[in-house]
């Protein structure tokens, strides 16, 4: 995968090999009326979001009719310092179920792609041209 950002004045736009965009626009001059989130909650909300595709998927492939999938993240973020502090999300999967198809869940969760990345890369590279 490859994504490429530019950006013009406010506005910020990243496009990935597989063609498929995010814009935002962040910055004094953004309008009222636009709701993009900034990237450091995109972030939080990226780890959300993959967490509840990965429970659908679940659910959908053990034939599991699971209803809605609420996921709440919460951080701790204050400018200047550099990283969320204390991440923490709660995931409902609606539907009865006991205690070990709850753990389940909590397996398939720990799984996410974006929460793997966030707990094990160890280093990020920055070149600056």
């Amino acid at each position: 995968m490859r994504i490429e950002v530019t950006n013009t004045g406010t506005h910020y736009r990243a496009e990935s090999s597989s063609g498929m965009v995010q814009e935002i626009t962040v910055g004094a001059d953004k309008p009222a009326d636009d709701t993009t989130m900034n990237p450091v909650e995109m972030l939080a909300s990226a780890l959300g979001m993959c967490v509840a595709v990965m429970l659908r998927k679940h659910c959908e492939q053990s034939e599991l009719a699971c209803g809605e999938i609420q996921i709440e993240v919460t951080a701790k973020y204050e400018e200047g310092a550099g990283a969320y502090k204390n991440l923490r999300m709660r995931a409902e999967v609606h539907g009865d179920w006991d205690d070990r198809r709850r753990a389940a869940f909590q397996r398939v969760a720990e799984k996410c792609p974006v929460g793997e990345t966030i707990v094990n890369c160890s280093r990020i590279e920055i070149e600056i041209l």
